[in-house]
């Protein structure tokens, strides 16, 4: 495959799968859902909360936040768990925030989580009317820091999309002007707004004002609603009619989840799937009107025996109080109190062989796959009529062997294609797949303000796009199962997104002998400190778009590649090969922002991001160490382990080769300088590009 391949267009969408890459985007860049149209959350805007400053997260139906430790993800799910008030499996409370929830206790600005939700059904855009706008429904949480009781309170907001300037118009409606009065305003906004359409009636004008708004929505600014349209309880219940938040953290006790109660996750299994099945309300109504007429007689019985009791104190009473003073006392109960019914409650046993117990008896790698049976069961086998599912999942690999964890991803990733949307904060390459890898969301600490949190994500348009400008024509689209075999054959490519300096290389020799290096100078740990990791690319020509996405993810790569000389021109073939290497090698040198280098140099070319060999990795370590002193070395290793019959381009015949010469006294300068380079790369020290060498 060559680098000019990679992207089909379409007639109304590209599908792009690049190594580590596949998705689908319309070429104008919007969403394309790939189910019926649900409530979905579209993006999150985090403002000074706690390491945020100010990011935006957009969210697909699967999302993947990755980063190191720190980095900010939890805090991505802890800013939703405020936004919804869920403080069920949170260890701070999300109603009213400390001091330590302002990013660097930054007090004198609020906390704002603004949230954005696209893909509204008619009937939730009916719902919603007074805050839909521009195809979207917007939602904020604010939080004001008060000195005197040391805390911030939540509040909600429903927040539009509106033109400030038809303020006025909408204050003298909500207060009763005439209309009359209404004209007058109007009239005016018209001088101002040509586009506005004639207009008569009350009606007609706020629909004419409200669909200017729509057409123009740069004109538009953000108003918070003045009435805490989402407050504690009305807003959390409107909302949850169409969209359920439900959050499992690292850290959840699957004990919790074993009898059914509010907020657990059993609770809204039963709420969502059996409970819509099974009637318990309508027999326990039946049986609680015929309780109560029971009850009612029993009382009426017993009034009897209160009589005597009702005589003897009223004769106490005319003594002690006043001749014609009355007392009577009755049995009083309110059978609607008195008599209470409950549906009965659920409650899980689960076991292994011939155990079957008590959650808590188990295991954590059981309690947790039991969590994660009743979170699938949530969007499997339920009516239409159920709210969306938003599943917020933190490090759902924990607990997990490799192959449970790969099962588990592939689970999640099928429930964001039904009836759920799935972010999860993981530091597992297994949730972060190439079929879902543009909606990956890598979170950093700054290089500039150490404290705060940034994300970057990658589109498939930009990768397109800088591989273009990098080859100097569109490249075409593989086949989907050429990119999945890739998948398969190279999970190195997927870990590049959990790694702070990803080297990328066309094969096992490189990694063999730089590694050797590496360990044989000492500077292994370094290397290691620093994040590095070796991607394996499977050839020069694959190198292209794992760069490309390091580039997009603002990730520190560094690639090295062969420059794959001498270029001969003795016949077709070789011309062919000349051609088809300088086109690969100035494209790897234009990603790598080394654009005016030869790519036919005969000499190793060095910059801060790319070392290229003027032949291969092999052949210029072996003229480094002496091509006399190599063979001995060779032929040494392969007496002692055997190795006869083994390539000289497997990866662990050239280490063992390349540390007896090592041990011999041989060295090789270029090699070494790769090093150099990576570990510079990796130390941010980014000095201006290396002039070829």
């Amino acid at each position: 495959m060559t680098l000019e391949e990679g992207l089909r267009p379409g007639k109304s969408e590209v599908t792009l799968q690049m190594g580590i890459v596949a998705g689908r985007v319309r070429s104008d860049g919007a969403h394309i859902p790939s189910k019926e149209s649900r409530m979905r959350l579209k993006s999150l805007r985090i403002q000074n909360f706690r390491s945020c400053r100010d990011v935006q997260v957009d969210f697909d139906s699967y999302t993947c936040l990755v980063g190191a430790n720190g980095a900010g993800k939890s805090t991505v799910l802890a800013a939703l768990n405020v936004l919804f008030r869920h403080a069920a499996g949170t260890p701070t409370p999300v109603v009213a925030l400390a001091e330590e929830d302002f990013t660097l206790r930054d007090t004198s600005r609020p906390v704002e989580i603004t949230a954005t939700f696209a893909d509204l059904t008619s009937d939730e855009r009916e719902d919603f009317k007074a805050y839909f706008r521009q195809d979207r429904l917007i939602i904020k949480a604010v939080a004001h820091w008060d000195e005197g009781s040391r805390r911030a309170d939540v509040k909600q907001f429903g927040a539009r999309l509106v033109m400030r300037e038809f303020a006025p118009w909408f204050r003298s409606k909500e207060a009763g002007e005439k209309v009359s009065d209404l004209k007058v305003i109007y009239a005016d906004l018209r001088k101002v707004h040509v586009g506005l359409a004639a207009a008569a009636t009350r009606d007609a004008m706020e629909e004419a004002l409200r669909s200017f708004e729509e057409a123009n929505a740069a004109l538009c600014s953000l108003v918070d609603s003045e009435d805490q349209f989402y407050g504690w309880s009305k807003g959390e219940n409107r909302l949850r009619k169409y969209l359920q938040w439900v959050f499992v953290p690292a850290v959840k006790e699957a004990v919790s989840e074993q009898s059914e109660a509010k907020n657990t996750a059993l609770g809204e299994l039963l709420q969502r799937t059996i409970r819509a099945t099974v009637d318990f309300d309508g027999p326990l109504e039946t049986l609680k009107a015929a309780t109560e007429v029971e009850y009612a007689k029993i009382v009426t019985a017993q009034q009897s025996a209160l009589r005597d009791v009702s005589l003897a104190l009223e004769a106490r009473l005319k003594r002690w109080a006043h001749p014609d003073a009355r007392l009577n006392i009755e049995w009083q109960a309110d059978p609607e109190k008195a008599v209470a019914l409950t549906g009965p409650s659920a409650r899980a046993s689960i076991g292994e062989g011939g155990f079957v117990g008590e959650v808590s008896r188990l295991g954590h790698g059981l309690q947790r796959s039991f969590i994660v049976a009743l979170l699938q069961e949530l969007s499997t086998g339920e009516p239409k009529a159920a709210p969306a599912l938003l599943l917020g999942f933190e490090e759902p690999e924990l607990y997990q062997h490799p192959p449970q964890a790969r099962h588990l991803a592939s689970t999640l990733q099928e429930l964001a294609e039904g009836n759920a949307q799935v972010i999860v904060a993981t530091h597992s390459p297994f949730f972060a797949s190439g079929r879902h890898f543009e909606s990956v969301r890598v979170l950093r600490k700054s290089a500039i303000l150490v404290d705060e949190t940034t994300c970057t994500q990658v589109s498939m348009r930009k990768v397109a796009d800088s591989l273009a400008d990098a080859l100097g024509t569109r490249p075409e689209e593989p086949s989907a199962l050429l990119a999945a075999i890739e998948q398969i054959l190279q999970p190195s490519q997927r870990e590049l997104l959990f790694c702070g300096l990803p080297v990328l290389v066309e094969g096992e020799e490189d990694v063999a002998l730089i590694a050797a290096q590496l360990r044989l100078s000492d500077r292994w740990d370094e290397f290691r400190r620093l994040g590095g990791h070796f991607v394996l690319a499977l050839g020069k020509t694959n190198l292209s778009r794992p760069l490309a996405i390091c580039n997009e993810l603002e990730i520190p790569a560094y690639v090295v590649f062969d420059g794959d000389g001498p270029h001969a021109d003795d016949d077709e073939k070789s011309r062919e090969n000349k051609r088809r290497n300088e086109r690969d090698n100035k494209c790897l040198m234009r990603l790598a922002e080394l654009p005016e280098a030869d790519p036919l140099s005969e000499q190793v070319v060095r910059s801060f991001r790319l070392t290229m060999w003027p032949t291969t990795l092999s052949r210029t370590v072996q003229e480094d160490m002496g091509l006399e002193l190599w063979r001995k070395s060779s032929e040494r290793v392969r007496d002692a382990l055997g190795l006869h019959g083994v390539s000289g381009k497997n990866g662990l015949l050239l280490a063992a080769v390349y540390e007896d010469a090592w041990n011999n006294g041989a060295r090789s300068p270029a090699l070494a300088q790769v090093c150099e380079d990576i570990l510079a790369r990796g130390s941010s020290k980014l000095a201006a590009p290396v002039s070829p060498s």
